[in-house]
């Protein structure tokens, strides 16, 4: 069948469907969720914006969790014979009321911080009523002592409730809220009044079975009868109808939800029946007889809004200046965070159970050392075979591959053929085939995902940043008059007046849960790394590193030669790609965090103290980073007439003494086996050639490419040390190659000199290699792989970029960027395609190149489905041809545009004149990427390696000559202010085994370097962290993909400073002008 479309608000559902279905301690998360709103709470007016923010979580938490258990209700017909077994999956009727009593009693006195609140009282808060409300009134199990009468009473305490929350706020009221009131003022006069219809009251499914096929009682044919035509419906009974629809369109969402969750494969005709009944419902609210100050629009609203969650094709109706425009984006956001809670809590519940947690550990244990005794290989997933000897032994998939050859990823039960004189390895006899014992790898498959880790969890349960709102300063509470009258007594100290004199007074901003990332985990830093926007900030005060302390950028560590002074050193952690680690002894500890440690540094204590030994840490994370205030953020490159004050200067010194305590982990990597060299080749004039190592970063996974011209490795760097994830042979001479989360492509060069690109799924062996052949010429120059895995894009000299698919050989598409010019491009006429890149939102494709007259450097851009092209004409950039340094253009990225903030293009060069610029796309102005002249940061210069955005595209990376990393926040600033972070390797010239990039990896977001030394055979990985994961908010650049930027931008500076202001020079066009233009294509891959 057609499955309902993927949208975010859909997967986001899916994910709590999978964490809360048919669980046995729902009323411990609500509690557990209102706990810890309580505690948050109590400093609700420290930040009152945050404060609101934290409040929608809850509710849409909440709602969720009650949505889910709507459709978890029994019918009557179940409840006679099994009511018992469903209870253990149901919240309990008085939790439920009570969780929704606190609520409406937390907007009764938060009067004062939910004032300007309007779209979290008038959308979440009734829709929070409404599902609790409707599992409150279907409950099948009330408590025993109340009678219809004190059930009454509770509904009347609701109701006086929400008639408090509708006089204590102005204005008028949205029409959930008005259909709130007319609930509670029906259940207080009769708590049975809004019951099922008589079908559906029996006949409704539950989560213990499937929800499809649709049951006749959600058919189109009976839904059209809940409502009678109108003229003949009774007002009175306008509320049960409604009530009822409203659980109609809830299931067909929770019966696609379940159809995706289980994978299903049968043909259940869903989506035409939900499209069905959806026309139903909408046709069945048209004859409802509603009220007169309700509005039969505002009715079909919600009802078309819930639809489009599985229907994306049904009518929006919401009016322009609703409060539901975002709350699609607030409720993933709230429904992920509640995810992730749940997953915390379950691994912490899973790791208490200690002795169950052994025994699993235990037996995948055994499993993996079946597989490899020797405890050396640490198989990624262990396999058992046995073999055909006289004694039917046992052998482990690691044993077996350093004596035998066989396939890689052999199918599941068929019997393996083996080579010709192959041996046993215990009895010696001749083997010829063995077969895989696969209840061994099923079970290690079965249990190894129930090991959990709990580090991190259990550090961040000790850290004040678990709450989202934090305590005011202590200068801005209330004077306390007794510290006055202890002063006119006399009765103190100096010292004891000096406890609140220097008690610091550092305010943490809040953050709210609402504005994290989705689709990342809230996981920690090493104490030791500091993020980028706290050491900046740190610098700035008047702190003062020692005079004597020294940073030795080619060692990598500072020494401090001073008394009681600590000693910091750069850690190096080294790691082979074919030796690995052995497994840890303790099977409740995983084998790399017991292979791997930080040394903490220590002072040096004074004789007359006590020394205690310093312990070594298997896991270290770092506290979060402080934000600055939330601030709005102009507009790039506008009203250049205003001024702002420069940015405070660090000294040289205290930067490089701020960066050396950032203990940056310099990973070594063994490529021994990656430049191996046949022996027919060692002589040869080849040999270098053939050894030089290339590298690459991903763009969308924390995947390395360190490759050759015969071997390429794919590195997980995600964890410390890196480890190879996948090797293999090119069988070729590979001059191209990249990486994303998914696939790797490759593009190969035979002995007659053909071209063919290779698209393999390195996430499953099971899905066939794509490949494409192609000519020698055009030459390809350059290749990218969008971040959302379905296009490779491919440049030509000539020039051309072509577009093929990942899922499927069909012929590319193909444009050729001269085409306006001439049918034709010549060789030595036309320059090549220079560089090639996706923007990190996977919808855009920038390329660059740079004319072989004059040096003018032109952009061409195409935007998803990436059907045409246009050139950015407003954007060229002339860099003079012929200097004694020019290695063209070395970066050309693209940041997309977003509500606030203008689409970008960072272009960088390694030439004398080319001074790495950013430009505004749609108007073509110009900033350069300077450091201040008085050298406090050293030059950043014009020859540049590479350039990168952060996944927010507020953040850029710049990584020059002499190998410094150079960070530049608030993009939108002018002039921008560059800084200083870190030192990795001095280069010569632009260079293929140097690349860099921004990675979200589980603890932090980092600046992410990798190179190569092909003299030595190591490979090295360099990670900056710049940010905290979990201190992270919701970007509103690039909506696709959620990322972070939590520092606030400095005050604009429109009016440039006299010496960076350069006199108008005369810009060489090129050599044919003409207006811009927009190449249409041929149909073709469409993305």
């Amino acid at each position: 069948m057609a499955t309902p479309a993927s949208s975010s608000l859909f997967m986001s559902l899916g994910n709590a469907w999978r964490l809360l279905t048919l669980r046995s301690d729902i009323d411990d998360i609500i509690l557990e969720l209102l706990g810890h709103f309580s505690l948050d709470k109590i400093y609700a007016e420290s930040d009152k914006e945050a404060y609101q923010n934290l409040l929608t979580t809850l509710v849409s938490q909440l709602n969720t969790i009650y949505y889910l258990q709507r459709l978890t209700l029994p019918s009557e017909n179940l409840q006679a014979g099994s009511i018992g077994w469903y209870l253990g999956f149901l919240a309990s009727w008085e939790v439920t009321f009570r969780s929704l009593e606190f609520v409406l009693q937390v907007f009764q006195e938060g009067r004062e911080s939910l004032w300007e609140a309007e779209a979290l009282r008038d959308l979440y808060l009734p829709e929070f009523i409404l599902s609790s409300l409707r599992l409150l009134t279907l409950h099948p199990k009330a408590p025993t002592n109340q009678r219809a009468k004190d059930r009454r009473e509770r509904f009347a305490r609701v109701d006086r409730a929400l008639e408090r929350i509708y006089d204590s706020y102005p204005g008028p009221k949205s029409f959930l809220f008005l259909l709130c009131r007319d609930i509670t003022t029906a259940l207080r006069n009769d708590p049975n009044a809004l019951a099922l219809p008589a079908r559906m009251r029996y006949e409704l499914p539950n989560l213990a079975s499937d929800l499809y096929p649709l049951a006749e009682c959600l058919s189109s044919q009976y839904v059209s009868t809940i409502v009678p035509q109108r003229g003949f419906a009774a007002r009175a009974d306008w509320l049960p109808q409604y009530l009822a629809l409203r659980d109609v369109s809830q299931y067909l969402v929770g019966a696609s939800i379940q159809y995706a969750i289980n994978r299903e494969t049968r043909d259940v005709r869903l989506q035409s029946s939900s499209a069905r009944t959806r026309n139903a419902v909408m046709q069945a609210i048209e004859n409802l007889q509603v009220p007169e100050h309700l509005a039969q629009l505002d009715i079909a609203a919600p009802f078309s809004e819930t639809f489009r969650v599985i229907l994306p094709d049904g009518p929006h109706l919401e009016r322009a200046d609703s409060a539901t425009a975002n709350s699609h984006e607030t409720k993933m956001d709230a429904t992920d965070a509640l995810c992730l809670r749940l997953c915390d809590r379950m691994v912490i519940h899973r790791v208490s159970d200690r002795e169950m947690m052994h025994s699993l550990s235990e037996l995948s244990r055994s499993i993996t050392l079946l597989d490899d005794p020797s405890s050396t290989m640490r198989p990624v997933r262990p396999r058992l075979y046995a073999l055909n000897c006289p004694h039917a032994h046992l052998a482990g998939d690691s044993q077996l591959r350093t004596a035998l050859k066989f396939p890689d990823d052999p199918p599941d039960r068929s019997e393996i053929k083996l080579p010709p004189d192959s041996k046993c390895l215990f009895c010696g006899e001749e083997i010829t085939a063995m077969r895989e014992v696969s209840i061994a790898r099923q079970t290690w498959d079965t249990l190894k995902p129930l090991e959990p880790n709990p580090d991190t969890i259990n550090v961040e349960r000790h850290l004040r940043t678990q709450f989202q709102l934090t305590p005011p300063k202590f200068e801005n509470m209330p004077q306390n008059t007794s510290y006055g009258s202890l002063v006119g007594r006399g009765d103190h100290s100096p010292s004891d007046l000096d406890i609140y004199s220097q008690r610091p007074s550092t305010s943490v901003n809040s953050i709210s849960h609402h504005n994290e990332p989705r689709s990342i985990s809230r996981t920690l830093l090493t104490p030791q790394v500091a993020s980028i926007h706290q050491i900046l900030d740190e610098c700035q005060q008047d702190l003062q590193p020692p005079e004597n302390a020294t940073f030795n950028s080619s060692e990598g560590t500072t020494h401090s030669h001073s008394d009681g002074q600590k000693t910091f050193e750069t850690q190096t952690v080294q790691t082979s790609i074919m030796d690995q680690p052995p497994l840890s002894s303790d099977p409740l500890v995983s084998p790399a965090i017991s292979n791997f440690s930080y040394n903490y540094p220590r002072p040096t204590p004074s004789p007359s103290a006590q020394s205690f030994d310093s312990r070594t840490l298997v896991h270290s994370r770092t506290a979060p980073t402080i934000s600055a205030p939330k601030t709005k953020k102009p507009s790039l490159f506008s009203r250049l007439q205003s001024k702002r004050e420069a940015p405070p200067i660090l000294s040289e010194a205290h930067s490089s003494s701020r960066l050396a305590s950032m203990q940056e982990t310099i990973e070594e990597i063994s490529l021994t086996s990656l430049i191996s060299v046949p022996k027919s080749l060692l002589r040869s004039k080849t040999a270098k050639t053939i050894r030089d190592v290339n590298v690459y970063l991903s763009q969308n996974s924390p995947h390395a490419l360190f490759w050759s011209q015969s071997f390429i490795h794919i590195l997980d760097i995600e964890s410390s040390p890196a480890k190879v994830i996948q090797a293999l042979a090119t069988d070729s001479t590979c001059v191209q190659a990249a990486v994303t989360r998914v696939h790797l492509a490759y593009i190969v060069k035979s002995q007659d000199q053909k071209l063919t690109l290779r698209i393999a799924n390195i996430a499953s062996s099971q899905v066939p290699v794509v490949e494409y052949r192609m000519p020698q010429t055009p030459y390809c120059t350059s290749l990218a792989i969008s971040p959302k895995e379905n296009v490779v894009a491919v440049g030509f000299e000539s020039p051309i970029v072509r577009f093929f698919s990942t899922s499927k050989s069909e012929p590319p598409r193909e444009d050729h960027l001269h085409s306006r010019y001439h049918d034709e491009c010549k060789e030595k006429e036309c320059p090549p395609i220079g560089t090639l890149s996706f923007s990190n939102d996977g919808l855009t494709v920038l390329a660059s190149i740079r004319s072989l007259k004059n040096g003018m450097i032109s952009f061409y851009s195409w935007h998803h489905p990436f059907e045409s092209f246009q050139e950015e004409s407003k954007c060229r950039y002339h860099v003079a041809l012929h200097e004694s340094e020019d290695n063209g253009v070395t970066s050309a990225i693209y940041r997309p545009k977003s509500e606030t903030e203008a689409s970008l293009i960072c272009v960088t060069t390694w030439t004398l004149s080319g001074t790495p610029l950013l430009i505004q796309s749609s108007e073509g102005q110009k900033i350069d990427i300077r450091t201040d002249r008085s050298g406090h940061y050293g030059q950043l210069g014009s020859r540049i390696q590479s350039a990168a955005f952060s996944g927010s595209g507020n953040e850029l990376a710049i990584v020059n000559a002499k190998g410094h990393v150079y960070y530049v926040a608030n993009l939108d600033s002018n002039p921008l202010d560059p800084r200083r972070i870190a030192t990795s390797l001095e280069l010569t010239k632009k260079e293929g085994f140097f690349a860099m990039t921004y990675m979200t990896l589980p603890e932090e977001e980092a600046i992410v370097l990798a190179w190569a030394d092909s003299s030595k055979a190591l490979g090295y990985i360099k990670k900056i962290p710049t940010k905290s994961r979990h201190d992270s908010v919701n970007s509103p650049n690039q909506g696709h993909l959620h990322t972070t930027h939590h520092e606030a931008p400095t005050a604009i500076r429109y009016e440039l400073s006299g010496e960076g202001v350069q006199p108008p020079q005369e810009m060489n066009a090129p050599d044919v002008e003409a207006p811009p233009y927009t190449e249409k294509a041929p149909e073709g891959l469409g993305g």
